[in-house]
């Protein structure tokens, strides 16, 4: 993901399987969870914070945004 981005909350009708292969120490996370509000806006989130060689799963239906915040 391109520094200092945001993809915003989108979500897939399977799992979503991310495999962070290279990622800084901190900064770079995915948010998730099963709602969303009126504005767009994860309802109780979960952080995965990347890390490299990590993977995790979306479950189907989850809303996720993937968040870089590094300069």
């Amino acid at each position: 993901m391109p520094k200092n981005s945001v993809q915003l909350p989108h979500r897939h009708n399977s799992v979503a399987l991310d495999l962070c292969l290279s990622a800084p120490t901190s900064g770079c996370y995915t948010l998730m969870s099963e709602k969303i509000d009126s504005q767009g806006n994860h309802i109780n989130p979960v952080r995965m914070d990347w890390s490299t060689n990590r993977a995790f799963i979306t479950p189907p239906g989850w809303w996720h945004s993937h968040h870089n915040e590094t300069d």
